[in-house]
């Protein structure tokens, strides 16, 4: 069996070798899509298809507040987790909190992404520190210096990977520190963090339990011998309880939990690797077809040869199995070519990836990818070979050696399977082209959207004040002086500060719900959802957010002074329609619950990118909610690390152990809102212009192997009296067939798969008429070019010569 094999594929090398330019053309696709698919896959396996390097990462899941009516979820609260635990949901569940604090003691003050972590957290992950010891119980009590267990990055970059850090003395926040323990290489969550601390909570605490309070994540381990549906079920009893017992802080919300894995991903990239997938899937199907033409095409010459071999006494299955191994060789090559393209691709993909993608550092090319393009190679070999392989081996040797014409195009049947593949090829190409259109158009229209504010000459910078200074009135003094000092640096035209940056620039807002003076708490009264935006005087100027109506902050709106807010247009319309807003009173019921007088109005923003389509959002004085992490945004026309070096001065005049973090110009921030978008529609676009590619490869050759098989029908029209232009218009005609129907099919899978990408779109409809209409002049144009050249040396037949040979 072995030996008839290798001698099959002898015969199918040899084969291959006496025909190099269809050799080339088809190994050259074949690793073309072969390359593109692995790259892609590579991609979405280190991303949302690798297990987290926690141990048995599948049984562990993100428990989430879930809104029925809306489908929004975001965090739980803390009364909830403590009835996890009670119920035993889980077999171990924790809760944490993500923040920055700057670490003073080993060098420079240093900020740091920290977690505040409850005790069952890392039992909960299965994993333990490598060097030193986690927390033990006593430590989560309030009052004493807080034990760091350290990321082996930051241990290694900060530390130097030396073990008498362990114990050192330090300043973490202001509080006293020191480091505990240190986790192995890989062994981290969330993924970003650089260090963990227990999370210290004075119970009972009738804010922190409070059951609209979501201000906590958390992490599950599912109970041994339990799935993700019956721990489902399990949260979903116990929120409605929890909304029959607590009716105004729980209408319509439920609890859900979601894998982990997928939590770390976020169903937007999700959406957009999967859509990418398919794209290269679309480009591998075109490319299969095209091979599968030039097989048939190449079949229909050979169909003598076939014929003497089946009359000389060889079996149709010895003949299926030699014709499909020149197949599997194609495929082979173009799968040990396409690894190096993968790699290639691979590159240029993390080169365009957002770099704040979870897991990035993970993707590469590996053992699982190698065997992917070997599963793909085998699949496109029995793919585009099986059909041509089967076609020939049902030749009768009577019938192939009477009409023993080289130059036959094996009949209408052969070239009606032809033309249907290249049909398949422009409609799945024309999909994608649309695709890519709507995709441009969206970043279009993002790149088009007005942000609310003057992103130009805008840097901004973060600082985080530690418990040392243990006031409000503390730290607003030390606000005031820093702003005033950075005010009057040289060239800064404008200063000031807010908890929370536009466009997904950092920061921290509330959400929070909002009675006007006069009504109803729910569920009589309907409250107005709103983030919550603390701000300093002059950051409306600074930031060149528009004032539509009433004055900005100013500095008599002290602590002691009334209570005041500034809206955005959203929040004014939804709370008082088309009334004037100024002078009302408002408040946020369920937590500050204090009358705040509207002195402005101003325009909506983008808080949350540049997608963000508008929310309600109030702003209120620093003064009379001092925060103590705030973000800095200074106006200049000086170089950005100029002006924060000088700034990194003024603010270490003031205090030493003070580190200034997260430094980026506005305009930086709005690039990197459109990572997602920009990497989405550049890829489409790249992976539209291969399929389109192929499918003028297809249709171009295709047209030239139906030219050279029906020349003596050519040059017999010819002699009779046809036209050049009459042969111009034959084969053109042929293919404008083609590609009419590819267009009339392409649109129809178009708005079919429409539905996939539509969640991806920004102001761009997947069933508008113009991103079709555009593929359809692309793709039309393109495959009448490819056609022109098998069209006009159709034209140029010598009808003597052709007669002279027959």
């Amino acid at each position: 069996m072995a030996a008839r094999m290798l001698q099959d594929l002898r015969w199918a090398a040899r084969g291959l070798r006496r025909d190099p330019r269809f050799t080339l053309i088809a190994g050259a696709t074949l690793a073309l899509a072969i390359g593109s698919v692995v790259a892609i896959f590579s991609l979405v396996d280190g991303l949302i298809l690798r297990p987290l390097p926690l141990p048995r990462a599948e049984r562990l899941v993100a428990p989430q507040s879930l809104d029925r009516l809306s489908h929004q979820q975001w965090d739980v609260d803390y009364a909830d987790f403590e009835d996890w635990q009670r119920a035993g949901v889980f077999a171990s569940v924790a809760v944490y909190q993500c923040g920055n604090h700057d670490l003073a003691g080993a060098a420079e003050p240093v900020r740091m992404t920290d977690c505040a972590v409850s005790e069952q957290f890392f039992r909960t992950l299965g994993i333990a520190p490598a060097i030193g010891r986690a927390f033990a119980s006593e430590e989560y009590r309030p009052g004493q210096p807080v034990p760091l267990v350290l990321s082996w990055s930051f241990f290694t970059s900060r530390f130097g990977g030396d073990r008498r850090a362990l114990g050192r003395p330090l300043r973490f926040g202001g509080a006293p520190a020191y480091v505990a323990g240190v986790m192995a290489p890989g062994a981290a969550y969330p993924l970003s963090v650089q260090a963990w601390r227990p999370l210290r909570l004075k119970l009972p605490d009738a804010d922190v339990e409070r059951r609209d309070n979501y201000i906590f994540e958390s992490v599950a381990r599912l109970r041994p011998g339990e799935g993700l549906a019956q721990a489902q079920a399990k949260l979903a009893a116990l929120a409605g309880r929890g909304e029959r017992d607590y009716p105004a802080a729980r209408r319509n919300v439920t609890v859900t939990a979601v894998p982990l894995l997928d939590y770390v991903a976020g169903a937007k990239l999700r959406r957009i690797l999967w859509a990418l997938f398919g794209a290269v899937g679309v480009v591998l199907l075109i490319a299969c077809a095209n091979i599968t033409n030039l097989l048939l095409a190449r079949g229909a010459r050979r169909q003598r040869e076939v014929a003497v071999r089946l009359a000389l006494g060889a079996s149709r299955g010895g003949v299926v199995r030699q014709l499909l191994g020149e197949s599997i060789l194609l495929a082979l090559g173009g799968c040990i070519a396409g690894l190096p393209l993968a790699a290639a691709g691979l590159r240029g993909l993390l080169a365009v990836a957002p770099p704040d993608t979870p897991r990035l550092g993970e993707v590469h090319l590996d053992g699982w990818a190698v065997v992917f393009a070997a599963v793909v190679a085998v699949c496109a070999a029995l793919g585009c070979g099986l059909f041509p392989a089967l076609r020939a081996g049902a030749t009768r040797p009577g019938a192939g050696l009477a009409g023993a014409d080289p130059r036959s195009t094996g009949g209408p049947g052969q070239r009606r399977a032809r033309n249907a593949l290249v049909v398949a090829e422009l409609a799945t190409c024309l999909a994608l082209l649309a695709g890519a259109t709507l995709a441009l158009a969206s970043l279009r229209a993002l790149l088009r959207a007005d942000p609310g504010l003057d992103t130009s000459h805008l840097i901004t910078f973060s600082l985080h004040l530690p418990k040392s200074y243990e006031t409000p009135a503390a730290v607003a003094q030390f606000y005031d002086q820093a702003l005033a000092r950075l005010d009057a640096l040289p060239g800064v035209s404008a200063g000031a500060a807010a908890s929370a940056l536009p466009l997904g620039g950092g920061g921290f807002y509330l959400g929070r719900a909002f009675l006007a003076a006069g009504q109803a708490e729910p569920p009589a009264g309907q409250e107005v959802h709103a983030g919550w935006n603390v701000v300093t005087p002059g950051w409306f100027r600074a930031a060149g957010e528009g004032l539509l109506a009433g004055r900005d902050f100013g500095r008599e709106d002290r602590a002691d002074d009334r209570p005041v807010m500034i809206v955005n247009q959203s929040f004014a319309r939804q709370m008082f329609g088309r009334a004037s807003p100024l002078g009302h009173r408002v408040r946020s019921w369920r937590d500050e619950n204090v009358y705040r007088e509207i002195v402005g109005v101003v325009r909506d923003v983008r808080y949350d990118g540049v997608e963000d389509r508008g929310h309600a959002l109030v702003y209120v004085p620093h003064a009379q909610c001092a925060w103590s992490g705030m973000t800095v945004a200074l106006r200049s026309v000086l170089p950005a690390g100029e002006v924060v070096q000088a700034a990194r001065g003024k603010i270490g005049a003031l205090d030493r152990s003070l580190a200034l973090a997260d430094v980026a110009t506005m305009e930086e921030l709005r690039n990197r809102s459109l990572g997602g978008s920009r990497a989405l529609s550049l890829l489409l676009g790249a992976l539209a212009a291969a399929a389109l590619g192929l499918a003028a490869i297809g249709i171009s050759g295709v047209l030239a192997y139906t030219v050279a098989q029906r020349t003596r029908e050519i040059g017999v029209r010819m002699a009779i009296g046809a036209r050049r232009a009459d042969v111009l218009a034959l084969v053109l005609g042929e293919a404008g067939r083609m590609i009419g129907y590819g267009i009339a099919f392409g649109i129809a899978l178009g708005l079919a798969g429409s539905r996939a990408l539509a969640p991806l779109l920004y102001e761009a409809r997947p069933t508008d008429a113009v991103p079709y209409a555009l593929a359809a002049a692309v793709l039309g144009a393109c495959g009448l070019v490819a056609a022109w050249l098998p069209a006009r040396r159709a034209a140029t037949v010598d009808p003597a010569a052709v007669l002279r040979e027959g």
